[in-house]
């Protein structure tokens, strides 16, 4: 826009206009995608997350219990209580 009425850049024709309605035009079709047809934050989403989140968790939880383990810090203290 402002190379067109600025700048005089080709004044007689409005060329920015077809470039706003063109992005307009992939802006609604990219939120039709993501909010109407494919649902990307859906339930199936936050569970699969969430499975993936519980495993990780369980894995690094797993590596610190055998690095404990490893170094006896497990076996002392369940020896003191």
């Amino acid at each position: 826009m402002i190379l067109n009425k600025v700048i005089k850049f080709h004044p007689e024709l409005d060329w920015y206009l077809w470039a706003i309605f063109a992005w307009l035009f992939i802006l609604l079709i990219h939120f039709n995608n993501v909010f109407i047809i494919n649902r990307f934050f859906g339930k199936d989403w936050e569970r699969i997350q969430t499975e993936k989140l519980i495993q990780k968790h369980g894995e690094k939880l797993d590596k610190l219990e055998a690095k404990l383990d490893k170094s006896g810090v497990l076996k002392n203290n369940t020896s003191d209580s």
